[in-house]
């Protein structure tokens, strides 16, 4: 199955480009600067992707007392860092979804 993924054809039988990877990449440093500077154990976040039949699926891990500076009240900062992730994709022209572990 083949789909169309910003400027690239993405199959699931073959790996993404290397330039595609690379913008996926400075997205995911971009998203860890920000996280990173939001929680009280920079050390231990960790922002992971993997790119699915419709979209890059990012996973953020945090400590678990971390985890509520994170989302924030109501929800409120998992949902602004959800509108700079699609910001940043409407830009390449891919899908991004932000799960928080």
């Amino acid at each position: 199955m083949e789909i169309y993924l910003g400027k690239y054809l993405y199959s699931k039988s073959r790996a993404a480009p290397a330039e595609y990877t690379i913008v996926i990449e400075q997205t995911r440093r971009t998203i860890a600067k920000i996280v990173c500077a939001m929680v009280n154990h920079p050390n231990d976040v960790s922002v992971e992707f993997t790119v699915n039949e419709w979209n890059v699926e990012m996973l953020v891990r945090v400590r678990a007392e971390d985890r509520g500076q994170v989302i924030g009240r109501q929800g409120r900062l998992a949902d602004s860092l959800r509108v700079v992730l699609s910001a940043i994709g409407q830009k390449q022209r891919v899908s991004y979804t932000l799960n928080i572990d």
